[in-house]
C-alpha cells in the first residue's frame, strides 16, 4: 500500500502482502498495445498515431503499468488493478475502461486532474513532496532526462528501512531525500500531467521516470522505476478508446479497482473499526 496524505504508513506488512495476493492476477499478464485493447480481439483497419512510446513502469507497492504516449494521445494501464484510462488531442477528456467488468466513464481534464478517484496509486511519500527546485539535465542514448530534487522530508514512522532497534529510532528523526527524474519529450503539457496524477505527483517538466527516496545512510528505496522504454512507429488509435460494447457508468472510487479487491479493502477496513 502507498503513503496516506499524513506520510504515515496506512496499513501494516501483513495487509500489504494479503492485498498483493489480489493484485497477481492481474500482474500476471503483461501486454504491450500493439494494435488492440487489452482482452479485445486485434483491429487491423484501425488509424494509428505516429511516433509513440511505450513505457513499462513499476511501483513499490501498486504493480506495473503500461503507458503509451505521442504527441495526440495517452494511454496508461494497470496491470495490477485492472484498469486503463486514456485521453486524445484536442479536448483530453479522460476515459477509464475495466475489461472485467465490461464498463467505462469519463470525465473532462480538469475534473480528472481534481479528482482523487486513484488514490491507491500514490507513491510512498509522494503526498510529502513539495514544489522541487530548477532540474538538471542529462543525455543518455536517445533519451534526455530531468532531475528533480525535492526538500528533505520526514521519515515515517516505521522506517522503509531495515535497522536495529537503537538505529531505527535514531532514523525515525532524521530526514529523507526524495528526487525525481523525468523524460524531456517533446510531448503535450496535457500528456505529462495525467501521468502524474497517475501516481499523484507535483507538477514538473516531462513524463516521470523513476522516484528514489534515500535516508542519511546513504540507502535508496525506489518508488518508481521505468523499466523498458520502446519507440514504437504507429499504435492503433483503438487503444485509446473503451470497446464499443463497454456500459457507460459514472467513475467513482470503486471503479479503480476489482471487486475482490474493493471486497478486501471493505472488510479490513471495517475489521479496523469493530477492533476499537
Amino acid at each position: 500500500m502507498t503513503m496516506p496524505p499524513n506520510g504515515k504508513k496506512a496499513n501494516s506488512k501483513s495487509t500489504l502482502s494479503l492485498l498483493s495476493l489480489l493484485l497477481l492476477p492481474w500482474s500476471a499478464a503483461l501486454i504491450f498495445p500493439s494494435g488492440s485493447a487489452a482482452g479485445e480481439a486485434t483491429k487491423v483497419s484501425s488509424p494509428a498515431f505516429q511516433d509513440c512510446l511505450v513505457l513499462k513502469q513499476s511501483t513499490d507497492a501498486n504493480g506495473i503499468y503500461i503507458i503509451t504516449v505521442c504527441k495526440e494521445a495517452v494511454r496508461c494501464q494497470s496491470q495490477a488493478y485492472g484498469f486503463v484510462i486514456a485521453a486524445r488531442a484536442p479536448q483530453w477528456t479522460v476515459k477509464a475502461w475495466r475489461t472485467d467488468r465490461k464498463q467505462w466513464g469519463e470525465l473532462s481534464l480538469a475534473e480528472f486532474l481534481k479528482s482523487d478517484l486513484l488514490f491507491m496509486n500514490r507513491l510512498s511519500y509522494a503526498s510529502d513532496l513539495s514544489k522541487p527546485g530548477k532540474p538538471s539535465s542529462s543525455t543518455s542514448g536517445r533519451e534526455r532526462t530531468l532531475l528533480y530534487t525535492f526538500a528533505p522530508i520526514d521519515s515515517a514512522a516505521g522506517s522503509i528501512f531495515s535497522y536495529s532497534d537503537k538505529e531505527e529510532k535514531r532514523q525515525r528523526q532524521s530526514k529523507l531525500q526524495p528526487k525525481l527524474t523525468c523524460l524531456d519529450a517533446e510531448l503535450p503539457a496535457q500528456v505529462g500531467a495525467i501521468m502524474r496524477k497517475l501516481y499523484e505527483l507535483p507538477a514538473t517538466n516531462g513524463l516521470p521516470l523513476k522516484m528514489t527516496v534515500s535516508n542519511p545512510e546513504g540507502q535508496t528505496q525506489v518508488n518508481l522505476n521505468t523499466d523498458l522504454i520502446q519507440h514504437r512507429q504507429t499504435v492503433s488509435q483503438c487503444d485509446f478508446s473503451p470497446p464499443a460494447d463497454y456500459k457507460k457508468t459514472p467513475l467513482g472510487k470503486r471503479f479503480f479497482v476489482s471487486h475482490a479487491q474493493a471486497d478486501f479493502m471493505n472488510e479490513m477496513f471495517d475489521g479496523m473499526v469493530h477492533s476499537k
